[in-house]
């Protein structure tokens, strides 16, 4: 009987059996290896849509940055421009300053003459006035006054220039 069971076993049905083993291993094998390429399927979606996301809040940054970067370009230029009126009325006042002291300067003697004390005391308040070193004696108590405060004459402000 013992032999019996040794011929069967090792006839074809042992090849048979040996090919059924192995052919069962590759189909668990596969089985397994395909369950696994599903999980790492998974996860880089998981990971692609953590990305998407990514991009978006990004993109959305650098757009309100370049937003920021427009008004703030835009603002440079306003502050570029105000600075260059401002050198530009500064070298006019300078300009016109300039060209009243050559006036004085190069009088001739018979246009020079006495001033009257009232007009004089006027003419040195407004000097110390502009000149933010002494007091101006036109009206403001011994007080120089500050740029934007110059009182209302007929419903006007005073120009400072």
């Amino acid at each position: 009987m013992f032999a019996a069971i040794i011929a069967f076993f090792s006839g074809g049905f042992m090849r048979w059996l040996l090919v059924g083993g192995v052919s069962a291993a590759v189909l668990a094998g596969g089985y397994w290896y395909v369950g696994h390429l599903r999980d790492e399927v998974h996860l880089q979606d998981q990971k692609i849509g953590k990305l998407a996301e990514d991009l978006a809040v990004a993109t959305k940054i650098a757009t309100e940055n370049a937003a920021e970067v427009g008004k703030i370009k835009a603002q440079r230029e306003a502050d570029m421009a105000a600075v260059a009126k401002d050198r530009d009325d500064a070298l006019a006042r300078l300009k016109s300053e300039y060209d009243q002291r050559l006036e004085v300067k190069n009088a001739p003697e018979k246009d020079n003459g006495p001033v009257s004390p009232v007009m004089r005391r006027t003419l040195d308040g407004l000097r110390r006035g502009l000149s933010g070193t002494g007091s101006d004696s036109a009206g403001q108590g011994g007080k120089t006054v500050p740029a934007g405060k110059l009182p209302k004459v007929r419903g006007r402000a005073v120009s400072a220039g």
